[in-house]
């Protein structure tokens, strides 16, 4: 497997059956799958007051390990887990990660970025999926069924195009560079812009 440029090598995938909004986490290591779905449990309980009630997921060792295992017994969060080789008994996720795959190898093919980048192409993915109607839900959209409100889409741009980042302090030179060449990689959850 190749390493994205931020050194992650795996991703987790998380998906609401309810709604089918999709969370997408790279990871460097497989281990760091625990402390992911941890914090993810704190997120849900804190941004929607909701505690959830049942994680299914395959025998990984990354799930089924003694500190998944306590933690989710502590919270009363029931684990299923699916028999081993039958990916099926976890359909939902195991479609839509394959989805997330198509939409993010087209992206990244369609930018023309080498390999390195496919974790940023997945990160869009996810971000442009959650935000599309889908047949699967009537042609309801996964952001609107999550959130109560209807996504916006004023702010999308192409993956990979050219956009220029404006450099501060500004320059003494009237004609000298104001912004920088860069490339258009994806959206940022922790700020705006």
């Amino acid at each position: 497997m190749h390493k994205t440029h931020g050194n992650c090598t795996y991703f987790l995938t998380l998906v609401y059956d309810r709604s089918r909004y999709t969370w997408t986490f790279l990871l460097s290591e497989k281990s760091q799958a625990s402390t992911v779905l941890i914090q993810f449990l704190a997120y849900v309980k804190t941004q929607f007051g909701r505690v959830v009630k049942v994680l299914r997921s395959d025998h990984g060792t990354e799930f089924v390990n003694t500190t998944i295992s306590m933690h989710l017994a502590a919270l009363g969060v029931l684990h299923q887990k699916s028999c081993v080789y039958t990916p099926q008994q976890n359909s939902i996720v195991e479609r839509k990660h394959r989805y997330l795959l198509h939409v993010a190898r087209t992206l990244r093919l369609h930018a023309v970025l080498p390999i390195h980048f496919w974790g940023d192409a997945l990160l869009n993915a996810t971000y442009l999926i959650n935000r599309t109607p889908t047949r699967v839900l009537q042609g309801n959209i996964p952001f609107e069924l999550l959130f109560n409100q209807l996504p916006l889409y004023s702010h999308l741009r192409i993956f990979g195009s050219l956009y220029f980042a404006s450099i501060l302090p500004k320059p003494p030179d009237k004609f000298g560079a104001r912004a920088f060449k860069g490339v258009f990689l994806g959206y940022a959850f922790d700020h705006k812009g």
